[in-house]
C-alpha cells in the first residue's frame, strides 16, 4: 500500500513543479500532502527511497509556507488566501515534530493554545453547534489536537487532562459517531491517560441521616480496570422517612477525571411540580386555559439545550380530556428539529437522536372531549443515557367547560 502511494505522491510533486513553472501557482492544498507525509513520517526508515524522501521534503517546505508567521502576505497552497485551519495546524504540528522541525512545530502549537477554552467541560476549541457539524467531526478534530500537544517534547499535563476530560465529558452526552471515530478517542485517551486505567482507587459514598446516623456506604472495586467502573448506592423506604443529611464522597487518590450525581425521587400532586434544569430546559404553553368541549387546543413545548446533546427524549402527558388530532406515531422534522414522536394513551414521546445548541419549539394538537378541572402534568426532558442532564415544566390546570 505505502509503495503506491509514494508512486502517487512522486506523481503529485511532479505535476505540481510543472504547474508552478507554468502558472506560478501551486496545484495542490496542504490537506492531502498533510495526510501523505503523517503516514509516510510512520514508516520505518528503511521503507523510504531517496526519491521518496525527497518528494516529502518538496511537501513539507510548501506546507512550511502556510505557517502563521509574521508576514501577512503568505497565501497557503493552490492560490487560497486563508491560512490552515485548525485542525490542519494540529496535523502539522504533528508531523513537523516527526520530520525534526521543532522549531516550526512550537510555531504551530502556540496558536493553537491560543484558541483553547476552558470551561466546565475541560479544554477544547470552539466547535460549531449546529445540526451539519456532527460529533464524529468533532471527535476527529479533538483527538488530532490531543495528539498534537502530546507530541510535544516536554507534554503540558494539565492541558493533556483537559483535553481528556472534555473527551470523556462528551461520551456522556453524545455518540463518538462511527467505529474509526471511537478508536481515535480510545487511542487519545490512552495516550493521555494511562494511569487511569492502573490506578487503585478507594473511593467511598457515604449518605448519612439528619441525626449522623450511616444511611447507605459503598466503596469503589479494585482491580486493573477500576479507572472504568463506577460505585453507586441507592437508598429509600423507611430510611429516609426524616429526610438525608449529609451525601459524603471521599476520593483517596488523584484521579484525572471523575464525575458523580445525586437523584432525589419523590411524588408530588401534577399540578405542584414546578419547574428545573440542568443542561437543559423544557416550557410547556397551552393557548388556552379554559376551553369549551369540543374546542381544539394547541400544545407548545419551547426546548433549550445549552449544548449539542444526542439520544434526548421529552415526555409530554396529557390531561384525561384531551385527544390528539394526529394519533399516528412516525418520524417528524418541524422548525430544523428532526425527531420521532410515539403517541401513547395518556402521553407522547420525542425521541431526538440529536439535539443541537439552540431553542427550538414543538406544537400539538389536540380535541377537548369532555368537561371538568383537569391536570395538565408536568413535562420532561431528558438525555437517554445521562439522565442527570434533565429538566421539567411546570404542569398547569385545564378548566373545560360545556
Amino acid at each position: 500500500m505505502m509503495e503506491y502511494l509514494f508512486g502517487r505522491a512522486h506523481e503529485d510533486v511532479q505535476r505540481d513543479k510543472e504547474n508552478l513553472r507554468v502558472h506560478n501557482v501551486y496545484a495542490y492544498g496542504s490537506s492531502r500532502w498533510l495526510d501523505y507525509l503523517y503516514l509516510a513520517t510512520l514508516c520505518p526508515e528503511g521503507w523510504l527511497t531517496s526519491s521518496s524522501r525527497k518528494d516529502m521534503d518538496y511537501m513539507r517546505e510548501h506546507l512550511l509556507e502556510c505557517l502563521p508567521a509574521a508576514s501577512s502576505n503568505k497565501k497557503r497552497l493552490m492560490g487560497d488566501e486563508e491560512r490552515m485551519s485548525l485542525p490542519e495546524m494540529a496535523e502539522a504540528a504533528v508531523v513537523f515534530q516527526r520530520m525534526g522541525k521543532a522549531e516550526e512545530a512550537e510555531l504551530l502549537m502556540t496558536s493553537l493554545r491560543e484558541h483553547l477554552v476552558d470551561d466546565a467541560e475541560g479544554l477544547h476549541i470552539e466547535y460549531p453547534s449546529n445540526g451539519f457539524y456532527g460529533s464524529a467531526r468533532k471527535i476527529a478534530v479533538h483527538t488530532m489536537l490531543m495528539e498534537a500537544f502530546l507530541a510535544e517534547e516536554i507534554p503540558d499535563s494539565c492541558v493533556t487532562e483537559g483535553l481528556c476530560r472534555w473527551l470523556l465529558a462528551q461520551k456522556r452526552l453524545q455518540d463518538w459517531g462511527t467505529s474509526t471515530g471511537s478508536v481515535d478517542a480510545i487511542y487519545a485517551l490512552l495516550q493521555g491517560q494511562p494511569e487511569g486505567l492502573t490506578f487503585r482507587a478507594y473511593d467511598a459514598i457515604r449518605l448519612l441521616s439528619p441525626q449522623g446516623k450511616e444511611l447507605a456506604h459503598a466503596v469503589s472495586s479494585v482491580g486493573d480496570w477500576v479507572g472504568l467502573g463506577a460505585v453507586s448506592v441507592s437508598v429509600g423506604g423507611d430510611d429516609l422517612k426524616k429526610g438525608a443529611g449529609a451525601l459524603a464522597v471521599t476520593k483517596t487518590e488523584e484521579r484525572p477525571s471523575s464525575w458523580g450525581v445525586a437523584y432525589a425521587c419523590f411524588q408530588l400532586p401534577l399540578d405542584e411540580v414546578e419547574s428545573s434544569a440542568s443542561g437543559l430546559r423544557i416550557r410547556q404553553e397551552v393557548d388556552n386555559e379554559h376551553p369549551r368541549v369540543g374546542d381544539r387546543v394547541r400544545l407548545r413545548y419551547v426546548l433549550t439545550s445549552d449544548r449539542d446533546y444526542e439520544y434526548v427524549r421529552l415526555k409530554a402527558g396529557r390531561a384525561a380530556c384531551l385527544e390528539p388530532v394526529e394519533s399516528r406515531s412516525g418520524y417528524e422534522y418541524r422548525n430544523g428539529l428532526g425527531y420521532y414522536k410515539e403517541v401513547k394513551d395518556a402521553s407522547t414521546n420525542y425521541f431526538f437522536e440529536r439535539l443541537p445548541k439552540g431553542t427550538y419549539v414543538i406544537e400539538a394538537e389536540c380535541y377537548v372531549e369532555r368537561a371538568g378541572r383537569y391536570a395538565l402534568g408536568a413535562v420532561k426532558l431528558n438525555g437517554v443515557y445521562a439522565p442527570e442532564f434533565s429538566a421539567y415544566g411546570a404542569g398547569t390546570v385545564l378548566e373545560v367547560s360545556e
